[in-house]
């Protein structure tokens, strides 16, 4: 073996005859193990930057990756000076040219080639020493979540399988008296891995341990039908009945397998014809013409393709028209089965009966195809051992009922379309994957059209919106188009129309005669899944938001998290729901309303009444935890006092509560709309009085408005007074904040008077400040400073700290423009003191905010500069945008006084493009100085 070397089997390293070589940074190991893993061939520059920065790059990306490019290939020069490894260019990304040899996982890859032709001494020896390369967790050291949940997970189950196939072997040797230790450690880990349970029930079997081997799998039985509500697989429960019958076979150590005699070899041809319509794909198309290879028969086209995806997304359609495609390229034939994975009517097909099948396609006689199980694989690798043969194998259930299908001949292929992920093959059998995803809308519209004609598309947003109903399903967009094309009098519209009601839409794509639908294909998924993970399944349907985590389903469900989280992974697993990032799962549209509809017609009206009640009261303790440390003052019902279980844990300062604010984003808002829609007006009001803070730093304008409309009507309708000061109040910020003083006014005003009414001076000292600035925009500048001394006076009165520091910060305001700057900078130095002590991050960053503006009118622009550099830090650092804004503005407009002239430059357009962001017309006032600035400049 070389000197050099690299390892992506632990922590990612090179190795050289003195050393181990430091990478460098985090992000540099990690380019390096993305072209380590796809050695010689190119990666994206696009994956690259997915995997780095898990979808969201910076602006700066692509310089940051050359610079790692860059550092590799200057580390390459250095302990590769012959050449043996570089990184080449090549659109659309990067190639690692090397020899496989240098990277421990594919020099396993090469060592187990070919090991299951070897005897079982042999086998155990290869095995041990192909395990021996790992030194831990496969890409133990990289920061990607990406790289953890995929590559890292199916590197796992490589190394678990041929653990397996080693402990196969020692069986056979007869050492199963020392395997009993080592499989009853391994099961404490893997609890799940039914092949170990099958090995340690013949090792103990073996032992003369017969009750403990029946024991083992009884409690296995249980845990699965407890954890997933599955029963075991078809071979270890024949094991099961072969140890109550006490047959001597489950003591053989192996035997050797001797093919039958063989008729004259055919070439078969049994490709089903090319799908009608089938269009689009073509990147998909393209990804799988790269399974050829170069066809130099080096090897290095692979031998096993997974095409996956949810029901109705066109697998079949896609796999049988590759395949016919290019059927010349495999001159010894084409093999294909349906496996009827999924078909209700039907059990699933056995290997066996395919091996049947195929062994008489390939010129087997009847009466020549061995009857034991292991035989027929045998004679049938040995009949596509020097041939190449398309096997296209549909529908498939899961990786045992397609591993003894597989060809092992370089030459081959096997290609198969399942609805679950089948991941255990993904990497012990080399195999490539493609996840197949909803047709983007062009495409799905293109579909459309052509099945239609121009003649029927009257108006083309009509198409569009078809198209978006349909979800980009390729089965909706098919039944759509041929219920139009056999009633030609009905319109597109008419079809849209008839669609858009959610509760009616999965009924209405069906075909007239209800043979093909979205409905039944998902109906074959769901009677698929157990019990347990069936009632998980409609436990979803109940959500009123978009995704789940496990946390949210484990409070929905009265479970544990973990259990929550192997749910919904085995739900993955099938394609009913996608882990779009760690722990945390989304459905397509038409799957999700198949759930809702199910959770309306299969569970109790009461049962979905309290799975709600969770839901909402998971979102309200997260609501009030996330507010409580964006604004410690905070005031209002102490939900995470009262349901401390579900305080979400990863929540401990702001910048957690922000991030767990977007990440819940999308489900808050559907969580205030349902909870209006539904009569649960409490927590209406509630959720968007906690939203306020959050409310105020991402300015949503829309939504903002909506939810203190619905705030205000869900008050009124519960005659709570109180809850309509808070909401009135907010609507009067939404509206002040987004530039509309008018309306934000008459907000304020009814809110005070009510507030007067029902004697809250929380809210009327909070809203006579509130209103201070809009008064001084109408020129009411005498209304103003009464207001805000009554707000002052009042607050300190009642020793209202959440208050008081607004009030101060609008008196010093008063005070500025009055030209009275010495009172207003001790006015402003009070309110940081204030925030400070009580934590209020974001105003903080305000208070530093006034301090530069008072110090820039008093002519003191070094302290103003130095204010207002602390203001866009902390405001920036309190993810508050408004705030950033206006620090920046003001940062910028100072610099330029002091004559700096290019960082004014870029200190203001990082304020124009925060302020165009938000849509408000201080926009214009950054753009029109800017513009200033650079005239400026050039003379």
């Amino acid at each position: 073996m070389s000197p050099l070397g690299f390892r992506v089997l632990g922590p990612v390293e090179i190795i050289t005859d003195r050393e181990v070589v430091q990478v460098g940074s985090r992000g540099a190991r990690t380019l390096l193990a993305l072209l380590l893993l796809e050695v010689n061939q190119v990666v994206s520059v696009a994956h690259i930057e997915d995997v780095l920065w898990e979808h969201k790059p910076p602006s700066t990306g692509r310089t940051i990756m050359q610079s790692y490019v860059s550092r590799l290939r200057k580390l390459f020069a250095e302990i590769a000076p012959g050449g043996e490894v570089e990184i080449i260019t090549q659109p659309p990304g990067y190639l690692l040219r090397a020899d496989p040899e240098l990277i421990d996982l594919h020099r396993v890859q090469s060592m187990i080639s070919g090991v299951g032709e070897l005897d079982a001494r042999r086998r155990a020896e290869v095995l041990g020493g192909a395990l021996a390369q790992w030194r831990g967790q496969a890409l133990a050291d990289l920061p990607s979540e990406r790289l953890r949940t995929g590559v890292a997970a199916d590197l796992e189950e490589f190394r678990l399988g041929l653990l397996e196939d080693r402990i196969d072997a020692d069986l056979e040797l007869g050492r199963h008296a020392e395997l009993l230790s080592e499989l009853s450690g391994l099961l404490a880990r893997q609890p799940f891995r039914e092949r170990m349970i099958g090995q340690l029930m013949i090792a103990m079997h073996r032992c003369g341990q017969r009750a403990e081997a029946i024991g083992s799998y009884l409690r296995y039985r249980r845990l699965l039908a407890e954890e997933l509500g599955v029963d075991p697989g078809t071979t270890l429960r024949d094991l099961y009945a072969s140890l109550l019958r006490d047959d001597q076979e489950v003591q053989a150590k192996g035997s050797q397998v001797t093919p039958r005699g063989t008729a004259t070899v055919l070439r078969p041809a049994q490709l089903p014809p090319a799908p009608a319509g089938f269009a689009a794909r073509e990147s998909e198309l393209s990804w799988m013409d790269s399974l050829l290879g170069d066809g130099d028969g080096t090897g290095a086209a692979p031998r096993v393709a997974l095409v996956v995806g949810t029901a109705g997304m066109g697998k079949s359609a896609l796999t049988v028209s590759w395949a016919r495609r290019v059927a010349d390229r495999f001159p010894d034939g084409q093999l294909y089965a349906s496996l009827r994975g999924f078909d209700p009517e039907r059990a699933p097909v056995e290997p066996a009966e395919v091996l049947r099948q195929f062994l008489v396609a390939l010129g087997i006689a009847p009466a020549g195809v061995p009857v034991d199980l292991d035989e027929r694989i045998a004679l049938y690798r040995s009949l596509l051992a020097d041939r190449k043969v398309l096997v296209l194998l549909d529908d498939a259930r899961d990786a045992e009922q397609v591993r003894d299908l597989l060809p092992v001949a370089s030459g081959s292929l096997a290609l198969v379309a399942s609805r679950r992920r089948l991941g255990g093959l993904s990497v012990s059998a080399a195999a490539r994957v493609l996840t197949l995803d909803a047709l983007p809308t062009n495409d799905a519209v293109r579909i459309l059209a052509g099945a239609l004609g121009d003649d029927r598309v009257e108006d083309p947003e009509d198409l569009r919106r078809l198209a978006e109903l349909c979800g980009g399903l390729p089965l909706a967009l098919r039944i759509v188009a041929a219920r139009l094309a056999v009633n030609p009098n009905r319109s597109v519209a008419t079809v849209v129309a008839e669609l858009t009601d959610e509760q009616q839409r999965l009924g209405a794509l069906g075909t007239e005669d209800d043979d093909i639908s979205v409905r039944g294909a998902l109906d074959m998924t769901f009677h698929s899944l157990g019990e347990s993970l069936a009632r998980v399944f409609r436990l979803l349907g109940v959500l009123p938001g978009t995704d789940v985590t496990p946390q949210l389903l484990a409070v929905m469900a009265g479970v544990e998290a973990a259990c929550a989280r192997r749910s919904l992974r085995a739900l993955a697993a099938a394609h009913l729901v996608n882990e779009y990032r760690a722990d945390r799962f989304t459905m397509h549209d038409l799957t999700r309303l198949y759930a809702r509809s199910l959770a309306r017609s299969q569970l109790p009206h009461a049962t979905r009444v309290v799975v709600e009640n969770r839901a909402v009261d998971h979102y309200l303790t997260g609501l009030d935890h996330t507010r409580r440390a964006l604004r410690p003052t905070f005031t209002g019902p102490h939900y995470a006092a009262e349901h401390p279980e579900l305080v979400p844990a990863e929540v401990v300062d702001r910048r957690t509560a922000m991030a767990w604010l977007d990440d819940e984003w999308p489900n808050l808002m559907a969580l205030v709309r349902f909870s209006h829609a539904t009569g649960r007006f409490e927590a209406t009001w509630t959720a968007t009085h906690m939203l306020s803070a959050y409310l105020f730093a991402r300015c949503p304008w829309e939504v903002w408005f909506e939810f203190t409309e619905l705030g205000i009507d869900a008050a009124q309708r519960l005659g709570d007074r109180f809850a309509e000061v808070r909401m009135l109040n907010t609507a009067g910020l939404a509206y002040r904040n987004s530039e509309q003083n008018e309306l934000s006014m008459a907000y304020y005003m009814r809110g005070y008077r009510l507030a007067e009414e029902i004697g809250d001076p929380h809210h009327v000292a909070l809203i006579a400040t509130n209103m201070v600035p809009g008064l001084f925009d109408r020129g009411d500048t005498e209304e103003a400073e009464r207001y805000c001394r009554l707000s002052v006076d009042l607050a300190r009165r009642i020793e209202d700290m959440f208050v008081l520091p607004l009030a101060l910060t609008n008196l010093g305001e008063i005070c500025k423009r009055k030209g009275e700057h010495e009172q207003a900078l001790a006015h402003f130095q009070e309110v940081l003191a204030l925030h400070q002590r009580m934590e209020n991050f974001d105003r903080i960053g305000m208070a530093w905010l006034n301090l530069g503006q008072v110090s820039e009118a008093m002519g003191e622009l070094e302290a103003a500069e130095r204010y207002l550099r602390d203001a866009a830090r902390d405001t920036a650092a309190a993810d508050s945008v408004l705030l950033e804004a206006w620090s920046c503005q003001s940062l910028g407009r100072v610099l330029r006084l002091r004559g700096e002239r290019e960082e004014a430059a870029a200190v203001l357009t990082r304020a124009l493009e925060l302020f165009g962001g938000l849509g408000l017309s201080s926009a214009d006032d950054v753009r029109a100085e800017l513009e200033e600035l650079a005239a400026e400049r050039v003379v």
